[in-house]
C-alpha cells in the first residue's frame, strides 16, 4: 500500500486542479478575514472583540470544505477516467490496499487544504485581531476538532468518490451530497425555531451528524467538556463506518 500511495501523492504534487483549489482556499480564508473586519470596523457587524478569532475560524472550517470536496472528487475521479484504477487491478493489486490508499489521499487533500487555512487564519488573525478571550487550550482543542471533521468529510468524499466508478458521476454525486447535507442543516435550523420540542429534537441530531456539530461549535458559548468529546469519538466513528462500507462494496465492484 505505501507503493500505492507515494504515487498517489506524487500525481497529486502534478495536479494543477489541486493547486489551483488550494489557492482558492487560501483567496476564501482572506477574503473572510477582510470582509469581518471591515464590518466591525464600520460599526455595521457584530461586536467581535472577544470572540472574532474564534469565529473567523469556524467560518473559515465550514467555507472550506466545498474546496475539499471538488479536489478530493477531482483528484479520485481521475483515477476511473485515466483507467488507472482499472489498471491497477488488472496487474494484480489488492483492492483493499488499493481502496485505502486512495482514501488516504483524499484525508491527506482534505487536510492539507483545512491546515493550510488554518495557519492563514491564525496568522492574520492575531493580526487583525488578536486572541480575544481564547486560551492557547481552546485554541488547540477547534484545531483538533476541525481537523477530525476535515478527515470525516475527507472519508466520506472519498468513499463517494471511488465507489462511483466513473469520474463524472464522482463530480456529480460529490456536489450534490454535499449541498444536500446543507440544505438539511438548514431545514433543521428552521425547525428549531417552531417549537421548542422541535428544538430538543433537532439539538440532539445536531450533535450526531457533521454539519450539525459544525454548527453547534458557532455557539462557543454552549460547548463544553462533554461535546468536544462526543464530537471527537463520532468523528472517529463516522471515519471508521465509511471506509468499512467502502471497502465492502469495492471489492465487489465491477471496474470498467
Amino acid at each position: 500500500m505505501t507503493n500505492l500511495l507515494k504515487a498517489n501523492i506524487y500525481k497529486l504534487l502534478k495536479s494543477k486542479a489541486f493547486y489551483i483549489l488550494f489557492g482558492l482556499n487560501l483567496l476564501f480564508v482572506l477574503l473572510t478575514i477582510i470582509v469581518m473586519k471591515l464590518s466591525v470596523s464600520s460599526g455595521m457587524g457584530m461586536n467581535l472583540s472577544d470572540n472574532a478569532f474564534i469565529e473567523t475560524m469556524i467560518l473559515m472550517n465550514i467555507g472550506c470544505n466545498f474546496l475539499s470536496v471538488l479536489a478530493i472528487v477531482l483528484f479520485l475521479g481521475n483515477e476511473y477516467k485515466n483507467g488507472a484504477i482499472r489498471n491497477k487491478i488488472i496487474i494484480g493489486k489488492n483492492r483493499t490496499e488499493l481502496y485505502l490508499a486512495n482514501a488516504i489521499t483524499g484525508i491527506i487533500i482534505g487536510s492539507v487544504i483545512f491546515l493550510s487555512g488554518m495557519l492563514e487564519i491564525i496568522v492574520l488573525g492575531l493580526i487583525f485581531f488578536g486572541m480575544g478571550s481564547l486560551s492557547i487550550g481552546n485554541l488547540f482543542l477547534y484545531l483538533l476538532e476541525g481537523l477530525l471533521f476535515s478527515i470525516v468529510f475527507s472519508s466520506l468524499y472519498s468513499f463517494i468518490a471511488i465507489i462511483s466508478n466513473r469520474a463524472n458521476r464522482a463530480i456529480l454525486f460529490g456536489i450534490i451530497v454535499y449541498f444536500s447535507l446543507e440544505i438539511l442543516v438548514s431545514i433543521l435550523s428552521g425547525l428549531s425555531l417552531i417549537n421548542n420540542t422541535f428544538e430538543k429534537v433537532i439539538n440532539i441530531i445536531y450533535k450526531i451528524i457533521p454539519d450539525g456539530q459544525v454548527s453547534l461549535m458557532l455557539n462557543t458559548d454552549k460547548m463544553t467538556t462533554f461535546l468536544y468529546v462526543l464530537f471527537a469519538t463520532t468523528s472517529l466513528i463516522y471515519t471508521a463506518l465509511f471506509t468499512f462500507l467502502g471497502l465492502k462494496i469495492f471489492k465487489k465492484m465491477d471496474i470498467k
